[in-house]
């Protein structure tokens, strides 16, 4: 990752961005929500992470953590994927992929912030977010080396070019398929007890953001003797 690090740069400004920038503007303009997220969706949202539910958490019909799982990983596997095939639009697919996701979840935790259900949402996203929002960075970060080998193939053609990435994009996957897979474990198992403080739910996330960069950041560099 580190060796990718201009295109998990551009990624991550991609998303955190709109994502961050969401959550402000609501704030301000709490009717800014209803031009990107449909009503229905909406209230199905505010529904999730209302005061009184037994369980917190989109998609939560299901009884079965197991159940949950399974839907987990395979929305985020499906969002992932979608940042990653984008990039066989010269990147643009990538960038559009990331832009969108950060500005609808953006606007969804601002809403949910705004209307008072604040501490129900970030108590349920707060365990599995690292892992989660970082994972899609990384597949974005894939879609954006394959993009640029088709941008940029230098002396190759585009196919040797996009043989040439393969490496690189692979491994930036394998690092997203890892934390997506993390991510949805906690986000069954964990995230939606209500059982569970929201102290300790933030904690948590915290303690999992610290672990996640550091690990990033640090992790795999020779140390020396």
């Amino acid at each position: 990752m580190r060796g990718q690090w201009p295109y998990v740069l551009v990624a991550a400004i991609a998303f955190f961005g709109p994502f961050l920038g969401a959550i402000a503007a609501i704030q301000w303009f709490p009717d800014f929500v209803h031009y990107i997220v449909p009503a229905e969706q909406l209230g199905k949202f505010q529904s999730d992470y209302a005061p009184g539910n037994a369980r917190f958490g989109a998609g939560r019909e299901a009884e079965s953590d197991l159940r949950m799982f399974g839907f987990y990983i395979a929305n985020n596997v499906r969002i992932d994927l979608q940042a990653v095939a984008g990039g066989i639009f010269f990147g643009l697919g990538t960038l559009a992929a990331l832009i969108f996701n950060g500005t609808f979840l953006g606007a969804i935790a601002g809403h949910l912030t705004q209307i008072g259900y604040g501490g129900n949402f970030w108590g349920f996203v707060s365990g599995h977010a690292a892992l989660e929002l970082v994972g899609l960075v990384l597949a974005g970060a894939a879609g954006l080396r394959l993009g640029y080998a088709l941008v940029a193939p230098g002396r190759l053609t585009r196919g040797a070019a996009l043989r040439a990435a393969g490496p690189d994009t692979a491994t930036l996957l394998y690092g997203a398929a890892v934390m997506t897979t993390g991510a949805a474990v906690i986000e069954a198992f964990w995230s939606s007890r209500v059982s569970i403080p929201l102290e300790v739910k933030v904690a948590f996330g915290v303690a999992m953001w610290f672990i996640t960069l550091a690990f990033l950041a640090f992790g795999g560099r020779d140390r020396g003797p």
